[in-house]
């Protein structure tokens, strides 16, 4: 009845990250909107610095009692963003 709205996230992780911490981290911000975390494509190449990758992961959020306004689609991706950068030193990648 309500919409899903998938946020991609481009990660640039240490090698040896795997994509189950980086699920556990989102997941542990308890988000009840939140639906799905998927990793969708993983890259290594020279504009990724040494010693790190690129990792591409989809979340699907969600909520069954009303359409999610951008301001909160904007929230949790910002809770996201801020928890694997504390947990995981994870930073954004740069396009």
């Amino acid at each position: 009845r309500f919409p899903a709205v998938e946020r991609d996230f481009s990660l640039v992780l240490a090698d040896g990250t795997a994509f189950d911490q980086v699920a556990r981290v989102i997941r542990s911000l308890a988000i009840p909107e939140l639906d799905r975390v998927e990793a969708v494509d993983l890259f290594r190449g020279k504009s990724i610095p040494a010693g790190k990758f690129s990792l591409l992961v989809r979340v699907t959020f969600q909520s069954h009692t009303a359409t999610l306004t951008l301001a909160q689609i904007e929230e949790f991706s910002t809770r996201i963003v801020r928890a694997l950068e504390k947990e995981l030193s994870a930073s954004l990648r740069s396009q």
